[in-house]
């Protein structure tokens, strides 16, 4: 029999020998090396990579040999309750204003322009449409997009026939309020898999992750960390490269973004949303999960808090001050814009 104090010993050998594999690969990461005419090379990279992640590999199984659980001692993820309301009115619509095309799965995207200005439209206006389809009723917010246009942007789970109309919290506006249309939906005709079986979800009673119709999802991805500065060209390169290479989800983070939530949504940030319309669509398109962190990145997210009402004297843990009403009322403001436009 080992001694328990070996066996200990040996997990802090393990466990620091694993740490130090992490600190090696990452020092890998900026060598370069040339092929003989100046021209940059990234193979000598790709090696030292592939040597530490085979390295990393090897420990990490051994490690979780020692700190692992068993996979019986995983709880299952509690269901949660569905995005939708049963519903069975079939004169929800009746006479739509207009017809549109549509396929699962796959954002469609409608826009109104309103014939009345507003001073502060962020602030001032929302505006929702209510979806409804094969007994489920959808209410999903829309976004304003600069200007006089407010835009919405969703997708049909099932094949079918959809109505909406809108909900404006300006009722004299009709511009906005009371519009209605047909959706006409198609079962997804391409093989990208994400539109085959539906958006991601943790919350199906299971000890792993889904999509929407219960086909497990296998989660492999890496960041761009300055997706506000990448061109277009450069979103597309990464994305092809990182489908060949067998990855599902691309994460990103807000560094360099041309436009600031910290203190409200103005005409001047549409430019920098617009440019981010292009980036997360060529994402989307292929047929990544897109794990976003944008409105969360910590030097956002204390400005908006410091800007917006700060902290109350409220203390919730450990001197921890819970926020104040204006800036809980102001990130849920801002929460709702960012799913509107690209959840």
């Amino acid at each position: 029999m080992i001694p328990l104090y070996r066996v200990i010993n040996m997990k802090k050998i393990i466990a620091s020998v694993l740490c130090l594999t992490l600190i090696f690969s990452a020092f890998a990461v900026p060598v370069s090396a040339t092929d003989g005419n100046g021209t940059e090379s990234i193979s000598f990279i790709y090696e030292i990579e592939k040597f530490f992640g085979n390295l990393t590999i090897l420990f990490t199984k051994y490690f979780n040999g020692f700190f692992g659980k068993d996979e019986a001692d995983i709880p299952f993820a509690e269901p949660k309750a569905p995005s939708w309301q049963e519903y069975t009115d079939n004169d929800f619509v009746t006479n739509p204003e207009q017809t549109v095309n549509a396929e699962t799965w796959v954002a469609t995207e409608l826009t109104f322009e309103s014939e009345k200005a507003y001073s502060n439209a962020f602030n001032d206006v929302q505006l929702d449409i209510l979806l409804y389809g094969n007994g489920r009723l959808y209410t999903v917010p829309g976004f304003w997009n600069g200007g006089n246009e407010w835009n919405v942007r969703f997708v049909c789970p099932e094949a079918g026939e959809w109505y909406y109309k809108t909900v404006c919290s300006d009722k004299e506006n009709t511009s906005l309020d009371g519009r209605t249309g047909k959706v006409i939906c198609s079962q997804y005709s391409g093989d990208l898999e994400i539109y085959k079986h539906g958006f991601i979800s943790a919350d199906s009673g299971k000890k792993y992750l889904t999509y929407a119709d219960g086909t497990p999802f296998f989660w492999l991805g890496d960041t761009h960390w300055s997706l506000g500065g990448e061109t277009a060209e450069m979103v597309t390169t990464i994305c092809e490269k990182r489908v060949s290479q067998g990855f599902t989800v691309i994460q990103s983070e807000p560094i360099d973004a041309t436009f600031d939530v910290t203190n409200g949504i103005t005409q001047d940030d549409i430019a920098g949303f617009e440019a981010y319309d292009e980036n997360f669509a060529i994402i989307a398109q292929n047929g990544l999960v897109h794990a976003n962190a944008q409105f969360f990145f910590p030097a956002f997210m204390q400005v908006l808090i410091d800007n917006n009402g700060g902290y109350s004297e409220n203390v919730i843990a450990d001197g921890m001050h819970d926020l104040s009403d204006d800036a809980k009322e102001y990130l849920e403001k801002v929460s709702r814009y960012w799913v509107a436009r690209y959840g």
